[in-house]
């Protein structure tokens, strides 16, 4: 699935499933005291770009509610897209 933004004039390639697993990944980073830039590391990507995933997932700790962090990262992404800041 290929997204465009017509706001940031980018392409989102990242699949939702692809992002469950990604906030999977960075749970189970973070609960082992890791921080953005070893996860970002370890993953091959970007600090920056993992930042929001990153941000999202703390965001709901200590419970880490999947859909929270998926509803959080969805609505900052119609957020982006929209022009909304």
């Amino acid at each position: 699935m290929f997204i465009f933004c017509s706001y940031t004039r980018h392409f989102s390639f990242m699949v939702p499933g692809t992002k469950v697993e990604r906030i999977r990944q960075i749970t189970k980073k973070i609960n082992k005291g890791k921080s953005l830039d070893q996860i970002a590391d370890e993953m091959e990507i970007d600090s920056a770009d993992l930042k929001p995933l990153w941000e999202a997932v703390l965001s709901e700790a200590p419970d880490y509610d999947e859909r929270k962090i998926i509803e959080k990262i969805f609505s900052l992404e119609r957020k982006e897209c929209s022009g909304s800041h």
